[in-house]
């Protein structure tokens, strides 16, 4: 199942044009990732996999509106696609709800990799690791 996560957005988010730095988007990933993974509290795969060590491999944003700032969170839908051996892709997408009707802001992707901080290698994925990624499948209707 896709997780959803409610992302607020600070002031200090603003650019002098009055929307939503395109930079800040890559925050607002990082943001919903981590609570996805801290979001099953019975199940601690997560958890480890973020204390054990994640890099960022390559992000992808496609912009699709701009978000003036508002009080109202962004909704993020995430979502994990390809596992690899060694590394997996999270999809996302932001939807400004404080637009009537809500409007897609922004998808994106991000290839994540497991890696051992003592050595500072890749590792490979576990199959818990493997089965617990596949647990967050696409939304219906998603590419």
């Amino acid at each position: 199942m896709a997780f959803e996560a409610q992302i607020p957005m600070r002031w200090g988010d603003m650019d002098t044009y009055g929307h939503i730095n395109n930079a800040v988007f890559v925050t607002y990933l990082e943001q919903a990732r981590v609570a996805a993974f801290a979001s099953r509290p019975t199940d601690q795969t997560g958890n480890r996999m973020l204390s054990s060590g994640i890099v960022v491999v390559e992000h992808t944003i496609r912009y699709r509106r701009q978000v003036p700032f508002s009080s109202t969170p962004l909704r993020a839908v995430l979502w994990i696609g390809e596992v690899k051996s060694a590394s997996y892709t999270t999809h996302y997408e932001l939807w400004n709800d404080s637009a009537q009707p809500p409007e897609l802001a922004a998808t994106a992707s991000t290839i994540l990799a497991p890696i051992n901080f003592e050595t500072g290698r890749p590792r490979r994925l576990t199959p818990e690791e493997r089965e617990y990624l596949l647990s967050f499948t696409a939304p219906e209707g998603s590419d």
